[in-house]
């Protein structure tokens, strides 16, 4: 298998920043190979995952056609919505070293300011055992092993983007006080899973609009693994989490979304969308190592 670009497996770190871009008009392709090099090669002291959206990868390989389609928005028949922000770049680093994330922010701005747009940038960390600002434990369906989460992220060898994982990002604004208001059984309702010990609900007690039954989905025979990367963030007036989903196909981050937003036969909407909401939403691809290079190259 080609070398996947590391910051996506890399899990010790304890802060997190993502930064979106577009590309500025005018930009030439040398000069946005030339920035995004120059980034990779001076930032080496925190792990550093980069993604395209459709339009620049497209850009980037030379391709005639559009090699992955790009966030479309959804709206629930509750009112629910997801809006679609696409983006061309995603920059997404993390360090369990504050100093060394905040230098990297600092050499970052002058580098891409000549060919991005800074469009989205979120602040997260991790809160407490891997927890969620609701207070419960996220990403507990994440594949357990190495060997699983790669499988369920990175992109088959057969596939001519081996190696490389589609991205899914959302920043979601909770309403906590709602969300706390509700008792810890009903909180347990909404989400699918008990609140201490993260264990998910089973049978009658398991409700089919809870957030555990409308994401944790199997399609022809087939479970629609990602791997979870998402980050709490929080201050004075908004707190939430970026949601960060990697996959080896595009088509399951559509799944999730549908069944979520009640696009399916069944026509459920989970509950979770009446405590939180998402502001954003783009889809991009991050290159195996292999890929990024050639890429990158002058």
């Amino acid at each position: 298998m080609t070398r996947p670009q590391s910051g996506i497996f890399a899990e010790q770190s304890t802060a997190f920043e993502v930064i979106e871009y577009r590309a500025k008009t005018g930009a030439t392709l040398q000069q946005i190979r030339m920035a995004l090099a120059e980034l990779k090669q001076q930032l080496d002291t925190i792990e550093l995952v980069i993604g395209f959206g459709p339009k620049l990868l497209q850009t980037l390989t030379g391709s005639n056609e559009t090699i992955f389609d790009e966030y479309t928005p959804r709206q629930s028949s509750h009112g629910h919505q997801a809006p679609a922000t696409q983006t061309d770049l995603f920059l997404w680093f993390h360090s369990n070293d504050q100093n060394n994330l905040a230098e990297a922010l600092i050499d970052l701005q002058p580098i891409m300011e000549k060919v991005m747009t800074m469009t989205q940038q979120c602040s997260g960390f991790k809160y407490r055992d891997n927890r969620d600002l609701t207070g419960f434990v996220d990403g507990s369906a994440n594949p357990k092993d190495l060997a699983a989460k790669q499988q369920a992220a990175l992109v088959a060898a057969e596939h001519p983007l081996a190696g490389g994982s589609f991205i899914l990002g959302q920043i979601w604004q909770h309403q906590l006080s709602k969300f706390h208001h509700q008792s810890i059984s009903e909180q347990e309702q909404i989400i699918g899973r008990t609140k201490a010990d993260s264990i998910e609900l089973s049978g009658k007690a398991m409700p089919n609009n809870s957030h555990v039954s409308r994401t944790d989905l199997t399609i022809d025979e087939v479970a629609q693994k990602m791997y979870r990367r998402s980050m709490p963030f929080a201050n004075a007036s908004q707190q939430g989490l970026y949601f960060l989903g990697f996959s080896c196909q595009l088509s399951r981050f559509d799944a999730l979304l549908d069944s979520m937003y009640g696009l399916t036969d069944d026509g459920i909407t989970d509950r979770l969308l009446d405590f939180s909401q998402p502001v954003s939403g783009s889809y991009w691809f991050a290159p195996s190592e292999d890929m990024l290079a050639t890429l990158l190259q002058s």
